[in-house]
């Protein structure tokens, strides 16, 4: 009996939306229908962004955090700690992120309304860019001022000594980008092999601890593969125990590409530094 109220309340809640809704003018449809979508935006616009943070929050407990037990095999003074996110699950940039503006904004991606809005602004635009900086050729620029050195500051020169004494022993193999006449290695250190890679031969020549070296573009890549080095690939895979590069870094365009070589030529548990 109570099941048959329940359906007969409903039936009867269905007649009375029929009666006062079903033949309502088109007009009134159409604003209920306006006020329901503007209602439905808003809660959009509200809610949106706490979802959002809730993805992201969610997203950042499953990151690899670093243990206790890891964070006391790092080296002294550049120690991230326990509970520290150790890695990025995934590469964290995306493709403009290493590019200059004026290759973000050059005359391939201007609007092309723009241009017709603007024509003589867009041809100035045109000359500067086919004469822009993007075309700047590193290895020309290095090989005409060789005599500029890279000296560091010594107390930096201190600092990434000890952080490799942490890590690097006698006997290990080395691969070193970026190569110049100093590579700050622990005084005292034996290395089995030990090769650089960098823009000027002469400043690798002049490196008393590096065994071999060859001139190579870092900035020079593939898209997803790595550094377009002949040299570089020729040396293997899985050839040295330990990847250096210091003050390098932040002049490369296309770093994950110099990673993707790196990897490929560490050997199983190598590290770089």
């Amino acid at each position: 009996m109570a099941i048959i109220s329940k359906y007969a309340v409903a039936l009867l809640a269905c007649s009375v939306f029929a009666s006062t809704h079903g033949f309502t003018p088109a007009t009134s449809q159409l604003t209920v229908a306006n006020k329901s979508a503007a209602t439905t935006s808003t809660q959009l616009y509200i809610i949106g962004p706490m979802i959002r943070k809730m993805r992201e929050d969610k997203e950042a407990k499953s990151m690899p955090m670093a243990n206790p037990d890891e964070a006391k095999v790092e080296a002294p003074g550049l120690r991230v700690g326990a509970n520290a996110w150790k890695w990025p699950p995934v590469w964290p940039y995306d493709s403009n992120f290493f590019k200059r503006k004026s290759e973000m904004t050059g005359k391939d991606n201007a609007n092309p309304m723009m241009n017709m809005m603007n024509p003589m602004e867009a041809m100035e635009k045109k000359d500067l860019d086919e004469v822009d900086e993007n075309n700047f050729d590193s290895l020309k620029w290095w090989e005409e001022n060789k005599e500029v050195t890279t000296d560091l500051d010594e107390r930096v020169v201190a600092k990434i000594s000890a952080h490799y004494s942490f890590y690097l022993r006698d006997g290990m193999s080395v691969l070193e980008l970026g190569a110049a006449e100093n590579s700050y290695l622990p005084e005292g250190l034996k290395l089995n092999k030990h090769v650089g890679v960098g823009a000027v031969k002469s400043q690798m020549e002049a490196n008393p601890s590096i065994t071999e070296s060859f001139v190579a573009d870092l900035n020079d890549v593939v898209d997803d593969e790595g550094v377009k080095c002949e040299e570089l690939a020729n040396l293997g895979r899985d050839t040295f125990d330990v990847v250096i590069m210091a003050n390098t870094i932040d002049f490369l365009n296309n770093p994950r590409e110099v990673f993707k070589s790196s990897w490929r030529a560490l050997k199983p548990g190598g590290m770089m530094i």
